[in-house]
């Protein structure tokens, strides 16, 4: 790493930190908007399955036959 010795090197490399800091700050606040519509279908996700595994015993599955190639 080089040693920064000229304050404009310094503020020109504080301002940069900050500009990246913002960007990531605002990309975790889109990922993080992101969240609670994302823990909700996975909610859902879980109850359809839970539900599907109550109404479904093997034994009513429909039987599929697949062709391999010769």
């Amino acid at each position: 790493m080089a040693q920064l010795t000229s304050l404009n090197d310094i503020n020109r490399l504080l301002h940069e930190t900050l500009g990246r800091e913002r960007a990531i700050d605002g990309e975790l606040e889109g990922l993080l908007a992101k969240r609670g519509d994302v823990e909700g279908r996975l909610l859902d996700l879980r109850a359809s399955t839970a539900e599907a595994r109550a109404t479904c015993s093997p034994a009513s599955l429909p039987i599929v036959y697949i062709a391999l190639p010769a």
